[in-house]
């Protein structure tokens, strides 16, 4: 597949007033972002790999800002540096929570799988947001691609600290 494969799906999807949020790497995510997705969730090595930043949150901020201006919500996900989420309203950080950590497998899917059902359910952002984090946070403490269950999700939604940057 070529590298603007997500941005020919991205435009198609949008066509019929989807809501697509893009979960890629490189010049995937790069050209992806081009189609304006409603979401993108890169990690911070990912997003390393389209824009210069480092891991400082003035400096992640900037680097996101044209995409925050086009309307597109950014969710960087740092591991146990915890996650930001950028929108045009408001800049967003989610403490790590302290867990054992089994297997990083998946998280980002998870993750991105939350902010789909947030989405789906018309929940405010931030709500979203710490669906997202109790979900990646609950699918790190399983061993390799196993998921969490809804139980073991919502006993780390009341953990999830969130502070307005």
């Amino acid at each position: 597949m070529g590298n603007d494969v997500y941005k020919i799906i991205i435009e198609q999807l949008k066509e019929k007033n989807a809501k697509v949020i893009l979960d890629a790497e490189g010049q995937a995510l790069k050209y992806g972002i081009e189609s304006l997705p409603y979401l993108i969730k890169p990690n911070i090595n990912e997003l390393k790999t389209i824009v210069d930043c480092s891991e400082n949150l003035e400096d992640i901020k900037e680097a996101v800002r044209e995409f925050v201006e086009k309307g597109i919500i950014v969710a960087v996900s740092m591991g146990e540096n915890g996650a930001l989420l950028f929108s045009k309203e408001q800049c967003l950080y989610s403490k790590p929570i302290k867990i054992n950590v089994k297997s990083t497998v998946g998280a980002g899917d998870s993750m991105v799988a939350a902010f789909a059902i947030g989405i789906h359910e018309n929940m405010s952002i931030e709500d979203t947001f710490r669906l997202s984090i109790a979900s990646s946070t609950a699918k790190v403490t399983k061993e390799g691609s196993q998921a969490p269950d809804r139980k073991e999700i919502l006993k780390y939604i009341e953990e999830v600290e969130i502070q307005r940057r």
